[in-house]
């Protein structure tokens, strides 16, 4: 014998517990929304962090710069010595607060582009400094992202 269902009019429900069963469906909306939300979330603390890194080595090298030109005397010569180097690496992670300094690389040397510039005006040759300051970032570890080197680099007259 086979039964068939009385559908009345008005019901929400089709087919016995079947196809217009509402019950659940704002566990699966909320599942379908959260997941892209927290990626988004994740994402922008990322960025955020991203730049305030950048930030910071940017503040260190300028820092260190600024501590390289008000100390002219102790900075001047054709080479970078490594005490000079020790300097400007103290005044680097000094200037960086909340950042591991152990992964931070800073190096002070005569630029690549040529060690001094000869004025057309008077004469005077301006030997000029690099001071470059590298971090790896690495992603959190949400996203299987590879990781950045972020880079703040300064150049700086020594005579």
């Amino acid at each position: 014998m086979v039964k068939f269902l009385k559908i009345k009019p008005g019901s929400t429900r089709w087919f016995g517990n079947g196809l217009c069963d509402r019950r659940g469906t704002a566990a699966i909306e909320f599942a379908l929304v959260i997941t892209p939300f927290l990626l988004m979330i994740f994402s922008l603390i990322e960025f955020g962090r991203y730049m305030w890194l950048q930030n910071s080595l940017e503040y260190g090298v300028e820092t260190a710069s600024q501590y390289v030109y008000s100390n002219l005397a102790a900075f001047s010569g054709a080479t970078a010595t490594s005490t000079q180097q020790t300097l400007v690496k103290n005044s680097v992670y000094g200037a960086l607060t909340g950042v591991d300094t152990t992964t931070v690389t800073v190096t002070f040397a005569v630029p690549a582009s040529g060690a001094a510039i000869t004025s057309l005006v008077d004469g005077t040759v301006t030997n000029f400094r690099t001071i470059t300051a590298t971090y790896p970032f690495s992603f959190l570890g949400i996203l299987d992202l590879p990781a950045l080197t972020i880079t703040a680099t300064s150049v700086v007259p020594v005579q």
